[in-house]
């Protein structure tokens, strides 16, 4: 994995996709603490130049798992609407607004020194 730094709260870094079964086609998301859940459908990047990808990382396994407000955008070339999974992409990793908000009126709970 190559980082590329990030502006803001935002990362961006290279990586590869990965296999999650040697013969197969579905990729691996899983991490040590959870994993990756794609959501909806690919969108074209303007002109068909690449396809944006958008999952949401869930903490934990299932069943017992719990979205969290990361998401990441991965950004992959359009290439004759063939999947290469071996092929290198760009990753965009942040945090929803609305879950950063949640985290500082957590924090500002604890200071009140109660």
């Amino acid at each position: 994995m190559a980082t590329c730094g990030g502006e803001g709260d935002d990362r961006y870094f290279f990586t590869r996709r990965e296999k999650k079964y040697p013969n197969g086609l579905r990729l691996n998301r899983a991490t040590a603490s959870g994993y990756w859940k794609a959501t909806g459908t690919d969108k074209a990047i303007r002109h068909h130049v690449g396809v944006k990808k958008t999952p949401v990382f869930y903490k934990g396994r299932l069943p017992s798992c719990t979205k969290t407000g990361w998401i990441m955008h991965e950004y992959r070339r359009f290439d004759n609407h063939t999947i290469r999974l071996d092929e290198w992409v760009l990753c965009r990793i942040y945090e929803t607004k609305k879950q950063r908000k949640i985290k500082k009126e957590e924090e500002g709970d604890g200071l009140d020194g109660g």
